[in-house]
Formats: C-alpha cells, sequence, structure tokens
C-alpha cells in the first residue's frame, strides 16, 4: 500500500507545492512539483494575495492528503540543551517550554524546534539537542490558510526537513543560506543537526564575512561540499567561498541516492531550492508519521 503526502515550502520569494507518494517497493513518486514567484511576505500579506490564491489552488485537487509546510524564517535563536535520554515527546515539549521562558524575553511570540545536536555521544545519561526559535505568527498564519482545505500536520522551519534529508546521504549535508539581511550556516549528518549558525547582517560586506567566517569556524574537511541556497546567493560571494575556502559551493539539490529513486522529475536539472525544500518537507512528514515523532511546539 502506498503512502501520499502534500507538502508546500514557502521561501523568500519563491513557493513549491508537491506532492509524493511512496510504494511499497520504496520508489519516490513525485505526482506534482509546482514553483511560484511569491514568497513569506505575500504570505503575510493576506490569503486574497495572488500568489496564496494560487499556492491553494495547486493543493485542492488532493483535499483528502495531509499537508506538512515549512517557511523560510526571518529569524533564529539556537538554544543547545541537554534533555533526558529517550525523553517522551510530553517531556521534551516541557522541557522545551521551560527553556523559552528562561531564554526568550517573550517566549508567547516564538515556536520552536528541537532536534539531536552534534556528533552522538556515548554518555547516555543526557541527550544533547538543539532548540530553535523563531517567530510564530507566520507559521500560524500559514497553518490557518491550508487547514481550510487540508489537514495540516507540521507548520514550521525547514530545519527538520534538511537534517531528515540528511539521512540519505553518507556525506555531511552542509547548506548555507545567504539572504541580503543573514548568513545561516547548517550541517547535518544522519539525522543529527552537527553545527549550526545564524547571523544578521547589514550589507554586502557583512555578509560576505560572515559566510566565510561560519564556514572557517565549522572546521570543515578540504574539498567539502557546500550548497547555497537563498535570496542573497549571488555570484560575488559565491566566488568569494570558492576562492578563500577549501570549500566546493554548488547550489542546493537532492542527494544522488535519493535523486536515483524519485520519478516524476528531471534530476538532471537543477531544481529551485523552494522544490528541494518542499520534497524534503514531505519525506519527513512521512516519516514522522509512520513513528509517531513530534518535534515542534504545538
Amino acid at each position: 500500500m502506498s503512502k501520499s503526502q502534500l507538502a508546500c515550502a514557502i521561501g523568500t520569494t519563491q513557493s513549491t507545492i508537491a506532492r509524493i507518494k511512496i510504494s511499497e517497493n520504496g520508489t519516490i513518486d513525485i505526482s506534482t512539483c509546482n514553483t511560484i514567484q511569491a514568497g513569506v511576505h505575500d504570505l503575510l500579506g493576506g490569503r486574497n494575495h495572488r500568489g496564496v490564491k494560487k499556492l491553494l489552488a495547486l493543493t485542492k485537487k488532493w483535499r483528502n492528503d495531509p499537508i506538512a509546510i515549512t517557511l523560510s524564517q526571518t529569524e533564529y535563536r539556537a538554544l543547545p540543551a541537554y534533555f533526558p535520554p529517550h525523553a517522551e515527546a510530553e517531556v521534551a515539549r516541557e522541557r522545551c517550554a521551560i527553556e523559552a521562558e528562561h531564554f526568550l524575553l517573550q517566549p508567547e511570540q516564538y515556536r520552536w524546534e528541537h532536534m539531536s545536536y552534534g556528533k552522538k555521544s556515548t554518555d547516555c545519561s543526557a541527550e544533547k539537542k538543539l532548540i530553535l526559535f523563531y517567530p510564530s505568527e507566520p507559521s500560524r498564519i500559514a497553518a490557518a490558510y491550508f487547514s481550510k482545505q487540508c489537514r495540516v500536520i507540521f507548520s514550521g522551519s525547514p530545519m527538520l526537513p534538511f537534517v531528515h534529508l540528511s539521512r540519505y546521504q553518507q556525506d555531511p549535508l552542509i547548506i548555507l543560506e545567504l539572504e541580503n539581511n543573514s548568513v545561516m550556516l547548517c550541517i547535518a549528518e544522519k539525522g543529527r543537526m552537527i553545527y549550526f549558525s545564524y547571523r544578521k547582517v547589514k550589507n554586502q560586506s557583512e555578509k560576505e564575512y560572515f559566510s566565510l567566517q561560519s564556514l572557517k569556524e565549522a572546521s570543515l574537511l578540504h574539498d567539502a561540499v557546500v550548497q547555497i541556497a537563498g535570496t542573497g546567493a549571488d555570484m560575488a560571494t559565491t566566488a568569494l567561498i570558492e576562492k578563500e575556502t577549501t570549500c566546493r559551493p554548488r547550489p542546493l539539490s537532492l542527494p544522488e541516492a535519493l535523486s536515483e529513486t524519485v520519478i516524476g522529475i528531471d534530476s538532471t536539472k537543477e531544481m529551485p531550492a523552494s522544490a528541494i525544500q518542499a520534497i524534503s518537507t514531505a519525506l519527513m512528514a512521512l516519516a514522522c508519521q509512520q513513528t509517531g515523532s513530534t518535534s515542534v511546539s504545538p
């Protein structure tokens, strides 16, 4: 019996609706993957915005499918924390709520996600986690829009889907997201967040500086492939990274092993970052439904 999942990835300027179906033999069939020119700011403009209407129209055909939504975030606040080993979902939620009260001035304005953090430890007394806080309003609005015609099972940031995507490759998944006002670097390996940094920037000079600084602080291996995404990923910054580091910058793409099991798309062509994000979101949502796990605030 095959299972299907809808996903909507809302980026800074582009958004994608994707639907995947996984058969019993593990083949991933992408029955739709449509990208439009509309982003988070358009979403906040209201349900009657043309871009929002297009996204909602693209999901009407599959009203019976659940949908998972991810949105590019305007802010991240990261907090390493230690949880009891194998903590139940309710215990993890309580721990995150407590950390939010101590860490944030206005915790009610933020959502959170938690994920395994750092290299796997032999210490069984506690489990290291990374809690990511981000503004709650955009995710709440997106969930409200789509809940009119689909069952929303997730609405949050792209971080958990990207961490899940790292399960499909042997080498660490390294993503450098460059926006005009921020630089974010995340490194995930085999379903764990290994490294995360996020910095606000004011101009091109700061963006270039913190791009290089983030990569240097992460102590990447020689010739490590760094996948670059974001509206600030211009040719000048990419060329500078290639010149000043030992990294190999590449566009965001699906892992090769995953591409080999996917039908319905041309994996030889470069895909929009929002399409990669949407497919990753759908895969993560299916995996979470199978295990019953959740790592996001209600």
